[in-house]
């Protein structure tokens, strides 16, 4: 789904969440619809991490990932 058609797809969840006078605050309209709108592809990548963990993936430290994730943001270090 392109930028554009998830702003569409949005506005129109959101308009129909309003209507009936239903006052929700933008950032509850924005989670709900997100829950809703990526639940096949959040489904996916739990699967997918599943499987990885399955056949022996561990993954890196978190100190590791840290240190690399902090090098990677601050230039010239």
């Amino acid at each position: 789904m392109t930028t554009v058609e998830q702003i569409d797809d949005f506005a129109e969840f959101a308009k129909h969440q309003l209507v009936g006078g239903h006052d929700h605050s933008i950032d509850d309209l924005y989670d709900q619809w997100r829950r809703l709108a990526f639940r096949d592809t959040d489904a996916l990548a739990v699967q997918a991490s599943l499987r990885d963990l399955e056949s022996g993936e561990r993954g890196q430290p978190v100190e590791k990932f840290l240190a690399e994730f902090d090098n990677q943001r601050t230039p010239g270090q």
